[in-house]
Order: structure tokens, then sequence, then C-alpha cells
């Protein structure tokens, strides 16, 4: 298998990609498997599922003149192009320099394209030993990429959630970004505007002045039904293996379903409203050395596409070092898209939608609550749209609740302060403004809701994008 292929496995989101694809892409597949005839074809999976797990959450062009627009789907292979040019940027030696926000945010300002990540992704996913790069004992981690299109071989890396810019300045950065831009431009697109030209606010947010695009809700059922006896059996039958025969099972008075292992070692919950839930001991002869962050991200992703399948869209969307009894761990966090607009429920983001605990070889917890789209044969189309109201709008609509929550947080008196200001205040604080679907559990399923999730120093929101409703509050960790 040649370099370019092995390579989109992560599609180039680091300036470290190439180097890591040569030296460790043998960590993706377990090592019984290496040798197998249908190796090529297991590889290829697995470069498929990589390449979604460290997906952007959305890319962000600006065409220059203070026009943008916001993708959350790659809509013109921007990512295997961007793969190019990062591959290049480091066959050379390149040097960094550290800066200010205000110049990262000028650096936003020209035309370029930025890639957006879901959470600061650690470094060490990419490539274990990215600290001989030297970028400074803080730079672990990054939520964004810049790639300008007025500036030779010059990458920008951000952690924004540390308040870490770097400007990465190499010999190489082959390719032609700027094309790229025009050729996204050349069809059809929302427009986004900085705040500061639509609202006077100086901040690093675009919005959209026209959202001519409908988004319909979806009607949506989960993936495992505890009423199907021969899924759920199957189910079991997989994580429990050989031993199956062996186990416990437990029928709850709603419907749920327990397997119990001999000694209780094992356990496994399938709830009636399709939660499936594992729980193993971690046992004193697996707590060999700690196995790298990657080495246990294999581990995680392995482990729920053979229990369970991986669902189409599902990406990282965490990842937490832990720690139990006196072994060291990770937890790995994922969620997923539909249509391209991730997946909220009310605990927000990071509770995950899947979640796996790694201790060295061992999976010691594994929780799963997918939903898929129904099938209304015979039904016609079930799913609704509606024209999509703007963020703006929808802030307007709820003003007086969130500036409540805001006059509460920041302990102000409503005595010393005017309304103008109030509003400047809390629109300066806003962090990020995004489209997604908020998943509205009900007896026989769920419904997907387009919502605006908009983000400020303290609060979250989820709005209704379609009638402004607020569906879900919770603060800001």
């Amino acid at each position: 298998m040649g370099r370019e292929k092995m390579k989109t496995v992560f599609l180039a989101m680091l300036f470290v990609l190439s180097v890591f694809l040569t030296h460790k892409l043998w960590i993706i597949i377990p090592s019984g498997e290496m040798f197998s005839p249908k190796v090529e074809e297991a590889v290829e999976e697995e470069l498929n599922i990589y390449a979604e797990i460290l997906s952007p959450q959305s890319y962000i062009y600006n065409f220059g003149g203070g026009y943008h627009t916001i993708f959350f789907t790659d809509p013109n292979r921007t990512w295997i192009e961007i793969a190019d040019m990062v591959d290049a940027f480091i066959e050379e030696d390149f040097t960094y320099e550290t800066l200010e926000k205000e110049q990262w945010q000028e650096a936003n300002e020209y035309k370029s394209v930025k890639l957006q990540f879901s959470f600061p992704i650690p470094l060490e996913l990419f490539y274990s030993d990215y600290k001989e790069f030297k970028l400074g004992e803080e730079m672990d981690a990054m939520d964004s990429l810049l790639i300008p299109a007025t500036e030779r071989n010059v990458l920008y890396v951000a952690d924004k959630s540390k308040g870490i810019y770097l400007k990465l300045k190499g010999k190489n950065r082959y390719g032609d970004i700027a094309s790229n831009i025009d050729r996204v431009q050349s069809i059809p697109h929302t427009e986004y505007f900085k705040t500061e030209d639509i609202l006077g606010i100086d901040a690093d947010i675009l919005l959209p002045i026209n959202f001519e695009e409908e988004i319909p809700a979806v009607d949506m059922t989960a993936e495992i039904e505890v009423s199907d006896k021969t899924q759920v059996t199957a189910m079991a039958g997989r994580i429990f293996g050989e031993n199956f025969d062996f186990i416990k099972k437990i029928e709850e008075n709603d419907g749920s379903v327990m397997y119990i292992s001999n000694y209780g070692e094992k356990v496994l919950r399938i709830q009636s409203d399709g939660l499936l839930e594992y729980t193993e001991k971690l046992e004193k002869q697996t707590q060999a050395a700690v196995p790298d962050r990657l080495e246990s991200l294999n581990s995680a992703v392995y482990f729920v596409k053979n229990n369970g399948g991986w669902p189409a869209g599902a990406y990282l969307s965490d990842s937490i070092s832990i720690e139990k009894a006196g072994m060291k761990g990770y937890k790995f966090l994922f969620d997923y898209k539909i249509s391209g607009y991730p997946v909220l429920e009310e605990a927000g983001q990071g509770a995950g939608s899947i979640v796996v605990d790694v201790y060295g070889n061992s999976i010691t917890y594994y929780k799963r609550k997918v939903f898929r789209e129904k099938m209304n044969i015979g039904q016609g189309q079930a799913s609704s749209s509606r024209a999509v109201l703007l963020p703006q709008k929808v802030i307007d609509r709820n003003f007086r609740e969130i500036a409540a929550a805001y006059i509460v947080d920041k302990d102000l008196n409503i005595n010393e302060i005017s309304i103008d200001r109030l509003l400047f205040d809390i629109l300066s604080s806003i962090k990020n403004i995004q489209m997604a679907y908020y998943l509205e559990e009900k007896a026989d399923g769920a419904l997907l809701i387009p919502v605006w999730k908009i983000d400020l120093q303290s609060r979250i929101y989820y709005f209704n994008a379609g009638n402004g409703d607020i569906i879900y509050r919770g603060s800001a960790e």
C-alpha cells in the first residue's frame, strides 16, 4: 500500500500527519490480522473510520472582502488537498512563532480555509513523538488549523481553549488553496459575516445574514430494540464470546435485559430505551505498562466496531485521561452526525453517545445509545422542513431570559447597567454558534430537531431553529 493511500487515515489534520502514517499504521489493525488475505480490505475500512473519527467539525472559507461561508461536511475534497500541502510542509524543516490572540484574528481576516475540530485533539493521536517538534510545553492539542491563501509556506494552528496560537513557517507548502476556495465560492452556499460587520461586536464569530436552506426534522428510532430477541442475543454473544452459554440472563419488568458472568466480573445491560452498558472488572494481570493514547483509541474503536458496529457519521468528541485502582487509562467519547450536523442531547455534546474506557488491553466500560432514521414505509415522507431563523433573531426573541441568566452569572446590579450595554456584553460573550440537531426522545422513538447551539462564557443554549424556542439550557463547563 502506497504512502499516498496510507496518509488518508487522517487526511492531514495536522502538520505531523505523514510521519505518523509512515511509522504507526500497523497499530490500526490488531497484530493477529496483519497477514490475513483480506488485510487490504480491512485496512481500507479502518482508514475510512479514522478519517471520520477525527474529521473537522466545520470548514470555514474566507473568500476575502468580508465574505465567508461555513460547511459542516467537506464540500470540495478540501481535506484531501490539505493533506498534500501538509505532507510537503513537514518534509522540510520548519520554525514557529507564538502569536497573540489579536494576531490570530488578523490572520483570519484574509482569504483562507480554517478547519475547526470538535475539541482540542491531543497531538499524540497523530504522532506519539510530537514533542520532538518542540512546539512549547503547553501546545499538546489543537482545535483549529488555518491555511492562508495570501501567505506562502505558512500554516496557523491553535488551541483556543488554552489561548495558544502558533504560526508555522516552512520551506514547502505546495498546492493551490486559493483555487479550492474559488471552487467553493462557485457552488451554492450561505454567506456569513463577522459579528463586527453585522452587530458592531469585535468577536471571532461569524453570523449568516440569510439562511435559505431548509433543514428537516427527522423521525428516529433506537438502533437496539430490546424487543428484538435475536438482535439482543447476538449482541450479548459477541461481547461474552465462547463463554456465553454460562452467562446468567435476567429479564426485568420494563423489558430491559441483563447478562452477568458467573463471578460478576462482566455485566451487560440493555435497557428498553435502547441504552447498552457493559462493565468489566479490571483484573490485576491486565495492569501492564500504559499504552499511549493512540493505541488505546485503536482498542476502543476496534471494540465498538465488533460490538454493535461503527455508526455512520461517528466522530471523537472528547478524550480524557482516567485512573482506577492505581491504573491509568483513557476515556473516549464519540458522538455522531446526521446529514453532516452533530446530534446533541440534553446532557450536552460531551456526554457521548458512545463511551469507552480503556485500561491497558482491557475495555472496562462501554456505553452505547445511538439512533437511526426511522423507515416510514407506506406512510409517505414523515420528515418536515421549515425555514430557519437566523441566530441573531433567536437571541432577540429570548433576550429577557438570556439577560436574566447573564445578570445572575455576573452578579450585576440591574439598576447600574443599561439595556444597550447589557446587550453588547452578552453578544461579546458568545464563544461559538453552530447549526446542529437536537435529539428529543419520545415514547415511540425520537425526533431530530434543527437547532442553533450558542455557547456563551457561562451558559449553553439550544434554540429551535424553526420557531426560536429554547430547547435546552445548561452551564458551560
